[in-house]
């Protein structure tokens, strides 16, 4: 019983790391473009940690290195 545990925590952890590699892979570059554009430089910031996906709504990208980029962009326009 705990080698199906922990073969079953493995397999959701390696399915959900997957797919959120292209969503933070989005967020850290939209953030970087927006620090930049906000600060008005050309150094590049070290990226917050990626948020937990959100679930998408209806005006949303339909792809998710694409949905990653606008939240990170936007969390990048308000970096202080």
């Amino acid at each position: 019983m705990k080698k199906f545990l922990i073969t079953f925590f493995l397999f959701f952890f390696t399915i959900s790391t997957v797919q959120a590699s292209e969503f933070c892979a989005g967020f850290k570059a939209g953030y970087a473009v927006g620090y930049k554009q906000k600060k008005n430089t050309n150094i590049n910031p070290i990226p917050p940690i990626c948020p937990v996906k959100p679930i998408k709504s209806f005006g949303d990208p339909p792809s998710d290195y694409e949905f990653g980029y606008t939240l990170g962009y936007q969390k990048g326009m308000t970096a202080w």
